[in-house]
């Protein structure tokens, strides 16, 4: 017999931008502790809003499942004397278990040393227990292993908690499971929207739950939720003749603070416009949660999208309210820009001298003139004659100028973009001002990564620089923390050199990055955390080896990765990632596997040998095999490497493949380890002749 839970805790609203941690850690903690206590589930939903935490169960069992295990007891020659009566050290086995010698059977085990031995054991079954007096404690013990940020208590409550809890809904088979938490007992009862439907309701089923909370105004399933967000901030948007911008962030957060989402579309004074639009949006989402509206031609509109948490009579009342809050917020920045249009881009370099980068590697300026000079040189390793070195400079050397201006200081996230529009404003050229704004490309996961030259040169240098700095004090990345995002500097390397198909040796540039890190460290008169500038070039490569794998492990198999990254030369990453891609595509294939399976063959057999390997004499070839092997190799080779260097992974794939029928037979016919050493020798020469062209493909034995 099983029976359904429903389960609810409601409490005052809880920070939107965890509730999904919560409810996902809530889920999770009661499923694994059921399974622990052998507790049967079945379909289990979690839903969230921002007052209630809840699981829905369809069917919990009545019972723990029984528990069947095996008692090991002495061993079978210390449990009977001689005439066949049971020792003093069995019969206390035996009642110590409740158990009687009619039950017992032997079983062997291995010793740690010596020849494994017979024991007594008895099967002992423990009953379950009854599931509703276990069930609340679960529950009890996941709501308190939920990890929030900033935990609080209330009153005299000692319960963390993020908010305080005001009633718990736990109903069992639809009676109440008793379960307290925070201080509050369960009942059945839970409450709808705050202001809208405050009455109690009583629930008792799983499949009501829903319905239930929806007449009363609240839209308990988050994907419900987002849906009718959509839906109502679209429909205002067009009220206005525009089109929604979705923000998928903004989004996730707006349907965490609602659970009656009503759209309301509001206005402001088109004047504003003048202001860099960034700025305008970046004010909407980040201090008001508005979503911006733009036209036909995607050009900003004066307008915004707000949703309100409660039907309201007159929603122009209510948009009055956010236009006067909005405005305020537009005017500072008003003010902001023009102010920082009183000085040029030069003027703010100079108040970089005084803003401290990090303890140990000066100001931010001191940081400015390394990304100058390392800039330059990640200039000479892009194979492109189209890179003007003076706009690689320029843009170097401007590209953390905004950082000192008023509007960066108050809005943070459009660093590098006031750093554009102030460029284009001071006539710097267009290049340049694009470069300064795609310096901090690509700016979060799967954005995009700059796509000027200039922009991909600067921002791989800025990148470097940032690594390296932090590298030489000693603040390297754990797996805990990573709090000068420097794996994100290192994926938007690897990104930007995949992106533009750029082939580049970053170990000369490494050295070029500590040697301005050294520098700075002589200016200041600091002492070195480190000194072995071999050795930290080689963490600094390493580290950026590893993001690369955890970079591609998203798309492909790790095997396949290991097997491409343990030959490769790291100068060239878009020529791994491609080789990659390759295998990936193919590995599923019967020919593959077959190829794989003789060229692991033979890399074996030339591992094992572990003997000097040189040219093949065709002279000491004893069996057509040998010939017919040696002419494919031959066959194979050039148009392999043509392939390979053009890139073509496809066609190099294709040209190992030819190889696999004639290794086959070679196998078939030929013993290499024979008795002759030199006929011996020539077939192993033979065979690490083929695994040469395989293993500059990748390394076989870790498919």
């Amino acid at each position: 017999m099983s029976k359904s839970l429903i389960f609810e805790l409601g409490c005052e609203d809880l920070p939107a931008l965890q509730i999904d941690m919560a409810i996902d850690a809530l889920r999770s903690g009661v499923v694994d502790r059921c399974r622990e206590l052998r507790i049967e589930l079945g379909n289990v939903r979690a839903y969230a809003s921002p007052r209630r935490l809840t699981l829905l169960i369809d069917s919990v069992a009545d019972r723990q499942t029984d528990l069947e295990t095996l008692k090991v007891g002495p061993a079978v020659a210390a449990c009977k004397t001689p005439n066949g009566d049971w020792t003093p050290a069995a019969l206390g086995f035996l009642r110590g278990l409740g158990a009687d010698p009619s039950q017992v059977e032997e079983v062997t085990q291995e010793r740690k040393k010596g020849k494994p031995m017979a024991y007594i054991a008895v099967k002992v079954c423990a009953q379950g227990e009854e599931t509703s007096k276990l069930l609340g404690h679960v529950l009890e013990e996941s709501l308190a292993a939920i990890h929030w940020a900033k935990p609080m208590r209330w009153s005299d409550e000692p319960t963390l908690f993020a908010r305080p809890v005001h009633w718990i809904l736990c109903v069992l088979g639809g009676e109440i499971l008793p379960m307290q938490f925070a201080g509050v007992s369960s009942g059945a009862l839970t409450y709808g929207h705050r202001f809208m439907a405050p009455e109690a309701i009583e629930v008792r089923t799983p499949d009501e739950y829903v319905d239930k909370l929806r007449r009363a105004k609240v839209l308990v399933d988050t994907d419900e939720r987002r849906a009718k967000v959509l839906e109502q901030a679209h429909a205002a948007a067009a009220s206005v003749g525009g089109h929604l911008v979705e923000n998928d962030e903004l989004l996730e957060e707006v349907v965490q603070i609602l659970e009656w989402p009503v759209g309301i579309v509001g206005a402001f004074d088109p004047a504003f416009l003048k202001l860099p639009h960034e700025v305008i949006i970046t004010s909407m989402v980040t201090n008001q949660r508005y979503f911006s509206v733009v036209d036909d031609d995607q050009k900003l509109m004066p307008n915004f999208v707000t949703l309100s948490n409660t039907d309201v009579y007159d929603r122009k009342v209510v948009a009055r309210g956010n236009e006067r809050v909005l405005v305020a917020r537009l005017k500072d920045a008003e003010f902001f820009f023009d102010e920082d249009r009183k000085h040029d881009l030069e003027f703010y370099n100079e108040k970089l001298t005084h803003m401290r980068y990090i303890e140990g590697m000066g100001s931010t300026f001191d940081k400015v003139v390394r990304d100058e000079a390392l800039a330059v040189t990640v200039a000479k390793f892009w194979t492109n004659a189209d890179i003007d070195l003076n706009n690689i400079r320029q843009t170097a050397h401007f590209c953390k100028a905004d950082l000192a201006t008023n509007m960066v200081y108050e809005f943070p996230e459009v660093e590098g973009v006031m750093g554009d529009y102030y460029g284009r404003l001071d006539g710097l050229p267009k290049d340049v001002c694009q470069g300064i704004r795609e310096t901090y490309s690509p700016r979060q996961a799967g954005a995009p990564v700059a796509q000027t030259l200039t922009g991909a040169i600067v921002g791989i240098a800025d990148k470097l620089d940032t690594i390296t700095a932090l590298f030489a004090l000693g603040r390297i990345p754990t797996g805990a923390a990573d709090p000068f995002a420097l794996r994100r500097c290192a994926n938007g390397i690897l990104r930007t050199l995949c992106e533009h198909k750029q082939p580049m040796d970053l170990a000369p540039i490494v050295r070029a990055a500590i040697d301005g890190c050294r520098l700075t460290e002589r200016t200041l008169g600091t002492k070195p955390v480190t000194t072995d500038d071999d050795a930290l070039c080689q963490q600094i490569l390493d580290f950026i080896k590893t993001r690369l794998r955890f970079m591609l492990s998203d798309a492909h198999a790790i095997e396949v990765i290991d097997a491409v990254l343990s030959v490769a030369n790291m100068a060239d990453i878009p020529a791994i990632v491609g080789r990659i891609e390759t295998l990936t595509k193919h590995r599923t294939g019967a020919i593959f596997a077959s190829l794989v399976t003789t060229f692991k063959r033979v890399a074996n057999i030339v591992r094992q040998a572990n003997a000097n390997t040189g040219d093949v004499n065709p002279s000491l070839f004893e069996d057509n095999a040998e010939n017919a092997l040696h002419s494919a190799i031959l066959d194979a080779k050039n148009a392999y490497q043509s392939a390979f260097d053009a890139k073509d992974y496809e066609s190099a794939l294709t040209c190992l493949e030819a190889l696999r029928a004639p290794a086959d037979a070679f196998f078939e016919a030929v013993l290499v380890n024979c008795d002759d050493p030199n006929v011996r020798q020539n077939r192993l020469n033979l065979l690490a002749t083929a695994e040469d062209l395989f293993a500059n493909y990748c390394d076989v034995r870790k498919l």
